[in-house]
C-alpha cells in the first residue's frame, strides 16, 4: 500500500523481472523506461516458462503447467526456479491461468486446452494441490482476475464464446457476457472492486488483435480507453495505480512478471563457488531481514536505508562480494560452522534421525521372543538406520576383511527408468514390494549415474535433465541448484571416492569409458591416478554395457555387456581384473547387459535388464567367487536402475 502514498516509490523505483519462453532471455525493465538489462534466470531447462501460468504465494513467484511438464508447480528462489514435488491435479500445458487469492497465501489455477479440464480449477496453498469447483462453460485463455475480489473469467480462445463467470463460495456465477467473441486477453482487478480487460483477440471480427481496454464496473461492460498497440497474450502487473503492459515480442507469449523491491533491483553476481547451497540460504535471510526492515518504512529515505543493509548482508554471505570462495574467506560465518560437531545438541536431522532409529530399536527388542538372533537382528537394522543419518562416521578399513551381512538383512531401493515403479528387493529373494519416491518428474532417474556423496544417494544427468544432479531426501529426489558442467545424457558413469566424500562423474554418449566403448569397440581400459588417465591391460573382447564392482582386495570385477566382436551378443562373463590380468572366474546365470550392480556385505546384487533376472554373487571371506544364485526377477525390463542400500520398510 505504501507505493500508492504520495512520495513514495516512483516510477524510476520500479524494477519488473520479465521471463518470457526463453528463460535465458529474461530482462529487468525499468518503470520509467530507461533501462532494460538481462537477467540471469536459473531453470532446469531453457523452455520451462513457455505457456506457464503464474501467481504469487506468500510473497513468492510460483509457476504452473506449461509445455515443459504440464503438472510441474516451481518456484523462484533467489534467482532459481526450483520446481517442487508437489504437482498439479490435472495436465495443464497451454490456455490455463493462475491467480492469487485469499491475500496472497494460496493461489488458484484454472482451465487448459483439453476437453473438462477447459473448465476445472484447483488450488494450490504453498504445500498441496485441491480441487474447487469447475466453471459451467469453457475458459481456455480466458484469464482470471478479481471482480469484486471474486475471480472471474472471461470468454474461451476454442468455444469463442462470450460468457463470464465470477466463483463465488458456492459455485461459479454468470455475468453479463462481454460485447466480444473475446480471449487471450488480460485482466486486472482494481482497488474499487471494478475489473479491466485489456487487448485480446475478436473472434466476431476476423481473429482481430484488440486495442481496447474494458471496464466491467457494477455488472456493466464499459470500453474506457484503447492501448496504443493491439495485441494478445501479453502479461500485465498493477503497480503504483497504473498499468504496465509488456506486449508480445517476437511471438513471447505467457510472459512472468514479478515486481523487485529496490534493494533488490541490482542483480546478484553468480560466482563460482563451492558453497552456492549455503549461499542461497544466506540470502534468504538478508531478504528476510530486508522485508521485517521495510515494513515499518515511512518515506524513500528509510527504505534505501533497509537496501543498503540488504545489500552488506548479502556480501557477507558465503559467494559475496567479501567471501567470493565461500566459506574458506570466511570460516566466522554462522552458516559455515560444521554442522556435525555437537551434532547430537545442534543438528536437528541427526537429533531426528538418530531419535527414529532408537523407537525402531527398542520396539524390535521389545518384540523379540527370547532368541539371540532376533536380538542380533534388531542391532543389525539398527546399524544400518544409523548409516543413514547425517554426520554418523561409517567405518573404514585398510584390510580385506568385510563386515558380514546375511542376504535377508539386506534391502536394496531400485529406482527404474519410471520412478513410480520403484520398489524395495530383499537380499534374500523372499520380498519385492512397490516403493514411493517422490521426483519432479516420472522419467527424472532414467539414464541418471548414481553414487553415494557423504552417506547420501545422488543421480546425475539421464533423459530428463542432461545436466541435473539430485539428492535422495528420505523418499524424495531433491534437484540440486549446481549443475554438471558437460551434457551427460547416457553412456556416462559415477563413483564414490575420497572414502565417500565426494564423486566422480566422467563420460557420456560421445566420449570413450574406462574399459570398452560401445561406438569405438574398443578393448581398452583405463585407470585415473593422481596425474591423468593410464593404460591397463585391454579387456579380452570389444566389451561395453556392463557392470563394474570394486572388491576390497584391490581388484575388479566386470559383469555381463554385449561384446562387439562378436556381433554385440550379450554376455554372461564374470571377469576380474587383479594384478594387471584379466580373467574369467564365472558366469552368470542368464546373459545380460545394461543391467546395474551393487555390492553389500559379502554379495554382489545384479539387476538385470535384458533377462530381468536379480542374481546374487556369494565371495568367502578371501573374496573368491563361490556361488551365483537368482533370487527373483525385476517387474519390468529396467536398464540401468538406480540401486541403494537401505532399511527393511523404506519409503512404502
Amino acid at each position: 500500500m505504501l507505493f500508492l502514498c504520495p512520495c513514495i516509490e516512483q516510477e524510476s523505483d520500479v524494477f519488473i523481472l520479465v521471463i518470457p519462453n526463453y528463460v535465458g532471455e529474461s530482462y529487468l525493465q525499468s518503470g520509467d523506461g530507461s533501462s532494460q538489462i538481462s537477467a540471469t534466470i536459473d531453470a532446469p531447462e531453457n523452455y520451462y516458462a513457455s505457456e506457464a501460468a503464474y501467481a504469487l504465494v506468500n510473497g513468492k513467484l510460483h509457476i504452473f503447467g506449461g509445455n515443459s511438464d504440464g503438472t510441474k508447480i516451481a518456484r523462484l528462489d533467489d534467482c532459481t526456479l526450483n520446481e517442487l514435488t508437489v504437482r498439479l491435479n490435472e495436465e495443464r500445458e497451454v490456455g490455463h491461468t493462475a491467480l492469487s487469492i485469499e491475500n496472497g497465501k494460496k493461489a488458484l489455477i484454472c482451465f487448459g486446452w483439453t476437453d473438462e479440464i477447459r473448465k476445472t480449477c484447483e488450488i494450490f496453498d504453498g504445500s498441496t494441490t485441491v480441487s474447487t469447483f469447475a466453471a459451467d462453460s469453457t475458459h481456455y485463455s480466458g484469464g482470471l482476475g478479481l471482480y469484486k475480489n471474486q475471480p472471474t473469467s472471461v470468454g474461451c480462445y476454442d468455444a469463442k464464446h462470450r460468457k463470464a463467470e465470477t466463483l463465488s463460495a458456492t459455485g461459479w456465477i454468470s455475468l453479463p457476457d462481454h460485447p466480444k467473441r473475446i480471449s487471450s486477453h488480460s485482466l486486472v482487478a482494481l482497488e474499487n472492486q471494478s475489473m479491466l480487460l485489456i487487448g485480446g483477440i475478436d473472434f466476431g471480427n476476423g481473429n482481430a488483435f484488440q486495442s481496447g481496454i474494458w471496464q466491467l464496473k457494477d455488472e456493466n461492460w464499459n470500453e474506457i480507453g484503447e492501448l496504443l498497440q493491439s495485441f494478445e497474450n501479453s502479461s500485465r502487473i498493477f503497480l503504483t495505480a497504473r498499468f504496465w503492459n509488456i506486449f508480445v515480442i517476437q511471438e513471447m507469449r505467457f510472459l512472468l512478471i514479478i515486481l523487485i523491491n529496490l534493494a533488490q533491483a541490482s542483480l546478484r553476481q553468480r560466482e563460482t563457488c563451492n558453497d552456492q547451497e549455503i549461499n542461497n540460504e544466506c540470502l534468504a535471510v538478508c531478504d528476510a531481514e530486508y522485508f521485517d526492515c521495510s515494513k515499518n518504512c515511512v518515506n524513500s529515505d528509510c527504505l534505501r536505508k533497509c537496501a543498503e543493509e540488504v545489500i552488506a548482508c548479502e556480501n557477507s554471505c558465503p559467494c559475496g562480494a567479501d567471501c567470493p570462495t565461500g566459506c574458506v574467506d570466511c570460516p566466522e560465518h554462522p552458516l559455515c560452522a560444521d554442522e556435525c560437531e555437537d551434532a547430537q545438541f545442534i543438528n536437528n536431522e541427526y537429533k531426528i534421525c538418530v531419535n527414529a532409529a532408537i523407537y525402531e530399536l527398542d520396539f524390535c527388542l521389545k518384540t523379540c521372543p527370547p532368541e539371540i538372533g532376533c536380538h542380533n537382528s534388531c542391532y543389525e537394522n539398527y546399524s544400518q538406520m544409523l548409516f543413514l543419518c547425517p554426520c554418523i562416521e561409517q567405518e573404514t578399513t585398510t584390510t580385506t576383511q568385510i563386515s558380514p551381512i546375511e542376504p535377508s538383512d539386506v534391502f536394496i531401493l531400485v529406482l527404474p527408468n519410471k520412478v513410480d515403479e520403484s520398489y524395495l528387493q530383499s537380499g534374500d529373494g523372499s520380498s519385492q514390494i512397490s516403493a514411493t519416491i517422490n521426483a519432479p518428474e516420472n522419467r527424472y532417474a532414467r539414464n541418471a549415474a548414481y553414487a553415494l556423496v557423504n552417506g547420501k544417494l545422488h543421480i546425475f544427468g539421464g533423459y530428463y535433465d542432461w545436466t541435473k544432479i539430485a539428492r535422495l531426501d528420505d523418499c524424495t529426489l531433491n534437484e540440486l541448484t549446481v549443475r554438471l558442467n558437460e551434457e551427460r545424457y547416457v553412456g556416462h558413469a559415477a563413483l564414490s571416492m575420497e572414502n565417500g566424500k565426494k564423486v566422480l562423474i566422467c563420460f557420456g554418449w560421445l566420449d570413450p569409458a574406462s574399459v570398452g566403448c560401445y561406438f569405438e569397440q574398443h578393448q581398452k581400459a583405463e585407470t585415473l591416478s593422481a596425474t591423468g588417465w593410464t593404460a591397463l591391460p585391454g579387456h579380452p573382447t570389444r566389451i561395453s554395457r556392463h557392470s563394474l564392482v570394486a572388491l576390497d582386495n584391490q581388484s575388479m570385477l566386470l559383469i555381463g555387456g554385449k561384446d562387439n566382436g562378436n556381433d554385440g551378443v550379450s554376455q554372461s562373463g564374470i571377469w576380474q581384473l587383479k594384478d594387471e590380468n584379466w580373467n574369467k572366474i564365472g558366469e552368470l546365470l542368464q546373459a545380460d547387459y545394461r543391467g546395474s550392480a551393487i555390492y553389500i556385505g559379502r554379495s554382489i546384487y545384479y539387476f538385470g535388464n535384458v533377462s530381468n533376472a536379480i542374481e546374487r554373487l556369494d565371495f568367502n571371506e578371501e573374496e573368491e567367487l563361490q556361488k551365483v544364485a537368482q533370487i527373483g526377477n525385476q517387474p519390468s525390463q529396467y536398464y540401468l536402475p538406480v540401486l541403494f542400500q537401505t532399511v527393511p520398510n523404506y519409503c512404502i
